[in-house]
Protein backbone atom coordinates (compact mmCIF):
# COMPACT_ATOMS: atom_id res chain seq x y z
CA UNK A 1 0.00 0.00 0.00
CA UNK A 2 1.44 3.33 -1.06
CA UNK A 3 0.91 6.20 1.31
CA UNK A 4 1.95 9.82 1.78
CA UNK A 5 2.75 11.50 5.06
CA UNK A 6 1.92 15.10 5.87
CA UNK A 7 3.22 17.26 8.67
CA UNK A 8 0.60 17.82 11.33
CA UNK A 9 -0.32 21.44 11.99
CA UNK A 10 -2.96 23.60 13.60
CA UNK A 11 -5.01 23.26 10.41
CA UNK A 12 -4.55 19.51 9.94
CA UNK A 13 -8.01 18.88 11.37
CA UNK A 14 -9.56 20.42 8.27
CA UNK A 15 -7.45 18.38 5.89
CA UNK A 16 -9.33 15.12 5.73
CA UNK A 17 -12.62 13.77 4.38
CA UNK A 18 -13.73 15.72 1.26
CA UNK A 19 -10.99 18.36 1.47
CA UNK A 20 -8.95 18.41 -1.76
CA UNK A 21 -6.05 20.30 -0.15
CA UNK A 22 -4.38 16.97 0.58
CA UNK A 23 -5.84 15.00 -2.30
CA UNK A 24 -9.02 13.03 -2.83
CA UNK A 25 -10.55 11.38 0.20
CA UNK A 26 -7.59 11.36 2.58
CA UNK A 27 -7.90 9.63 5.94
CA UNK A 28 -5.67 8.80 8.88
CA UNK A 29 -4.61 5.18 9.02
CA UNK A 30 -4.79 3.11 12.21
CA UNK A 31 -1.96 0.89 10.94
CA UNK A 32 0.77 3.04 12.46
CA UNK A 33 1.02 5.09 15.62
CA UNK A 34 2.31 7.91 13.42
CA UNK A 35 -0.59 9.53 11.51
CA UNK A 36 -0.29 8.56 7.84
CA UNK A 37 -2.67 10.03 5.29
CA UNK A 38 -3.60 7.39 2.73
CA UNK A 39 -4.90 8.59 -0.60
CA UNK A 40 -7.52 6.46 -2.26
CA UNK A 41 -6.10 7.60 -5.60
CA UNK A 42 -3.00 5.54 -4.80
CA UNK A 43 -5.11 2.41 -5.22
CA UNK A 44 -4.81 2.89 -8.95
CA UNK A 45 -1.12 2.02 -8.63
CA UNK A 46 -1.78 -1.25 -6.79
CA UNK A 47 -5.07 -2.31 -8.40
CA UNK A 48 -4.28 -5.39 -10.47
CA UNK A 49 -7.49 -7.41 -10.58
CA UNK A 50 -11.24 -7.45 -10.66
CA UNK A 51 -12.46 -3.85 -10.72
CA UNK A 52 -14.15 -2.16 -13.68
CA UNK A 53 -11.09 -0.06 -14.57
CA UNK A 54 -7.42 -0.62 -13.86
CA UNK A 55 -6.88 3.14 -13.64
CA UNK A 56 -10.08 4.23 -11.88
CA UNK A 57 -10.55 2.68 -8.42
CA UNK A 58 -14.14 2.01 -7.46
CA UNK A 59 -14.98 4.11 -4.41
CA UNK A 60 -18.34 3.69 -2.66
CA UNK A 61 -19.80 6.04 -0.05
CA UNK A 62 -22.33 4.75 2.46
CA UNK A 63 -25.06 7.35 2.04
CA UNK A 64 -25.02 10.64 0.18
CA UNK A 65 -21.95 12.83 0.96
CA UNK A 66 -24.12 15.94 0.75
CA UNK A 67 -21.55 18.25 2.33
CA UNK A 68 -18.81 17.34 -0.14
CA UNK A 69 -20.10 19.68 -2.81
CA UNK A 70 -21.17 18.77 -6.33
CA UNK A 71 -18.07 20.34 -7.88
CA UNK A 72 -15.71 18.23 -5.82
CA UNK A 73 -17.64 15.02 -6.50
CA UNK A 74 -17.55 15.78 -10.23
CA UNK A 75 -13.79 16.34 -10.08
CA UNK A 76 -13.26 13.22 -7.98
CA UNK A 77 -15.29 11.12 -10.41
CA UNK A 78 -12.89 11.95 -13.24
CA UNK A 79 -10.23 9.77 -11.66
CA UNK A 80 -12.42 7.37 -9.67
CA UNK A 81 -15.53 5.32 -10.28
CA UNK A 82 -17.67 6.85 -7.54
CA UNK A 83 -20.87 5.24 -6.31
CA UNK A 84 -23.31 5.97 -3.48
CA UNK A 85 -24.85 3.12 -1.51
CA UNK A 86 -28.27 4.46 -0.57
CA UNK A 87 -28.63 2.35 2.56
CA UNK A 88 -30.25 3.82 5.66
CA UNK A 89 -29.51 1.10 8.21
CA UNK A 90 -27.74 -2.21 8.79
CA UNK A 91 -30.31 -4.39 7.06
CA UNK A 92 -30.44 -2.28 3.89
CA UNK A 93 -26.63 -2.15 3.74
CA UNK A 94 -26.39 -5.94 3.80
CA UNK A 95 -29.12 -6.16 1.15
CA UNK A 96 -27.80 -3.47 -1.23
CA UNK A 97 -24.04 -4.15 -1.24
CA UNK A 98 -24.09 -7.36 -3.38
CA UNK A 99 -26.29 -5.87 -6.15
CA UNK A 100 -24.08 -2.78 -6.30
CA UNK A 101 -20.96 -4.91 -6.68
CA UNK A 102 -22.67 -7.06 -9.31
CA UNK A 103 -23.62 -4.03 -11.40
CA UNK A 104 -20.56 -1.80 -10.99
CA UNK A 105 -17.76 -4.18 -10.08
CA UNK A 106 -15.72 -4.90 -6.93
CA UNK A 107 -15.21 -2.07 -4.44
CA UNK A 108 -11.68 -0.75 -3.83
CA UNK A 109 -12.53 1.69 -1.04
CA UNK A 110 -15.58 2.09 1.18
CA UNK A 111 -16.37 5.43 2.84
CA UNK A 112 -18.47 5.65 6.00
CA UNK A 113 -19.84 9.07 6.90
CA UNK A 114 -20.94 10.48 10.25
CA UNK A 115 -24.12 9.11 11.82
CA UNK A 116 -23.11 5.47 12.19
CA UNK A 117 -25.51 4.13 14.92
CA UNK A 118 -28.13 2.69 12.47
CA UNK A 119 -25.41 0.58 10.84
CA UNK A 120 -23.32 -0.55 13.81
CA UNK A 121 -21.35 -2.63 14.38
CA UNK A 122 -19.19 -2.57 11.27
CA UNK A 123 -18.21 -6.22 11.25
CA UNK A 124 -18.03 -9.30 9.02
CA UNK A 125 -21.80 -9.71 8.89
CA UNK A 126 -22.25 -6.19 7.54
CA UNK A 127 -19.22 -5.88 5.26
CA UNK A 128 -18.36 -9.40 4.11
CA UNK A 129 -19.35 -8.53 0.52
CA UNK A 130 -16.35 -6.18 0.37
CA UNK A 131 -13.69 -8.73 1.22
CA UNK A 132 -12.99 -10.03 -2.28
CA UNK A 133 -11.28 -6.82 -3.37
CA UNK A 134 -11.60 -3.90 -0.93
CA UNK A 135 -8.32 -2.33 0.20
CA UNK A 136 -9.51 0.53 2.41
CA UNK A 137 -12.47 1.15 4.70
CA UNK A 138 -12.61 4.72 5.92
CA UNK A 139 -14.62 6.47 8.61
CA UNK A 140 -15.39 10.16 9.00
CA UNK A 141 -15.51 9.61 12.77
CA UNK A 142 -12.59 10.18 15.10
CA UNK A 143 -13.27 7.06 17.17
CA UNK A 144 -13.23 3.48 15.97
CA UNK A 145 -14.80 1.42 18.77
CA UNK A 146 -17.76 0.50 16.54
CA UNK A 147 -15.48 -0.98 13.89
CA UNK A 148 -14.10 -4.52 13.94
CA UNK A 149 -10.58 -3.46 13.01
CA UNK A 150 -9.13 -6.91 13.80
CA UNK A 151 -11.45 -8.57 11.30
CA UNK A 152 -10.62 -5.94 8.67
CA UNK A 153 -6.89 -6.49 9.20
CA UNK A 154 -7.36 -10.24 8.77
CA UNK A 155 -8.97 -9.54 5.39
CA UNK A 156 -6.05 -7.35 4.31
CA UNK A 157 -8.19 -4.22 4.55
CA UNK A 158 -6.66 -1.02 5.92
CA UNK A 159 -9.02 0.83 8.25
CA UNK A 160 -8.70 4.60 8.45
CA UNK A 161 -10.44 6.93 10.87
CA UNK A 162 -10.43 10.73 10.78
CA UNK A 163 -8.54 11.45 14.00
CA UNK A 164 -8.63 15.24 13.68
CA UNK A 165 -12.00 15.51 11.96
CA UNK A 166 -13.82 17.25 14.80
CA UNK A 167 -10.90 18.03 17.12
CA UNK A 168 -10.63 21.72 16.29
CA UNK A 169 -14.39 22.34 16.23
CA UNK A 170 -14.84 20.59 19.58
CA UNK A 171 -11.96 22.50 21.16
CA UNK A 172 -13.40 25.77 19.85
CA UNK A 173 -16.77 24.93 21.40
CA UNK A 174 -15.11 23.95 24.69
CA UNK A 175 -13.36 27.32 24.86
CA UNK A 176 -16.60 29.10 23.93
CA UNK A 177 -18.54 27.38 26.73
CA UNK A 178 -15.72 27.95 29.20
CA UNK A 179 -15.63 31.69 28.54
CA UNK A 180 -19.43 31.87 28.39
CA UNK A 181 -19.59 30.38 31.87
CA UNK A 182 -16.92 32.65 33.31
CA UNK A 183 -18.30 35.78 31.66
CA UNK A 184 -21.96 34.85 32.28
CA UNK A 185 -22.79 35.65 28.66
CA UNK A 186 -26.01 33.60 28.47
CA UNK A 187 -27.62 35.52 31.32
CA UNK A 188 -26.29 38.79 29.95
CA UNK A 189 -27.81 38.12 26.53
CA UNK A 190 -31.20 37.28 28.06
CA UNK A 191 -31.06 40.47 30.13
CA UNK A 192 -30.27 42.63 27.10
CA UNK A 193 -32.86 40.98 24.85
CA UNK A 194 -35.48 41.37 27.56
CA UNK A 195 -34.62 45.02 28.13
CA UNK A 196 -33.85 44.30 31.80
CA UNK A 197 -30.12 44.98 31.93
CA UNK A 198 -30.61 48.42 33.58
CA UNK A 199 -33.41 47.39 35.90
CA UNK A 200 -31.26 46.30 38.83
CA UNK A 201 -31.94 43.41 41.17
CA UNK A 202 -31.74 39.83 39.95
CA UNK A 203 -32.32 40.85 36.33
CA UNK A 204 -29.35 43.23 36.12
CA UNK A 205 -25.96 42.39 34.71
CA UNK A 206 -23.54 41.16 37.35
CA UNK A 207 -19.72 41.26 37.32
CA UNK A 208 -18.18 38.22 35.63
CA UNK A 209 -15.00 36.33 36.42
CA UNK A 210 -11.74 37.08 34.64
CA UNK A 211 -9.92 33.94 33.41
CA UNK A 212 -6.52 35.52 34.01
CA UNK A 213 -4.72 33.73 36.81
CA UNK A 214 -7.11 30.78 36.93
CA UNK A 215 -5.97 27.17 36.62
CA UNK A 216 -7.45 24.93 33.94
CA UNK A 217 -6.97 21.17 33.80
CA UNK A 218 -6.99 19.21 30.54
CA UNK A 219 -7.51 15.48 31.07
CA UNK A 220 -6.24 13.61 28.02
CA UNK A 221 -3.99 15.14 25.38
CA UNK A 222 -5.60 13.69 22.28
CA UNK A 223 -6.64 15.71 19.24
CA UNK A 224 -9.13 17.84 21.20
CA UNK A 225 -6.81 18.33 24.16
CA UNK A 226 -3.92 19.45 21.97
CA UNK A 227 -5.98 22.01 20.07
CA UNK A 228 -7.46 23.26 23.36
CA UNK A 229 -3.94 23.74 24.69
CA UNK A 230 -3.01 25.68 21.56
CA UNK A 231 -6.02 27.97 21.98
CA UNK A 232 -5.28 28.56 25.64
CA UNK A 233 -1.67 29.50 24.95
CA UNK A 234 -2.90 32.28 22.70
CA UNK A 235 -5.38 33.61 25.28
CA UNK A 236 -5.00 35.14 28.73
CA UNK A 237 -2.50 34.14 31.38
CA UNK A 238 -4.08 30.89 32.49
CA UNK A 239 -2.27 28.17 34.40
CA UNK A 240 -2.70 24.88 32.54
CA UNK A 241 -2.44 21.37 34.00
CA UNK A 242 -2.44 18.44 31.56
CA UNK A 243 -2.66 14.71 32.02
Amino acid sequence: MTSERFLESRNSSTQNLFFPSVGPFAFTSRVSTVPTYIHISKLAQTNTMGSMSQTKPHVVCLGDPKYAGAGYITSFSKTHTFSILSAVDRASTIALLPPLIASKGPIDAFIIRMGTPPYEPFDAELLSALTTHCKIITSASAGFNEFDVDWMSEQGITFCNSVDAVGEATADMAMFLLLATLRNTSQAEKSVRGGKWRAGGNTALSPARDPTGLTLGIVGMGAIGKVSLYLLYSCSEVWILTQ
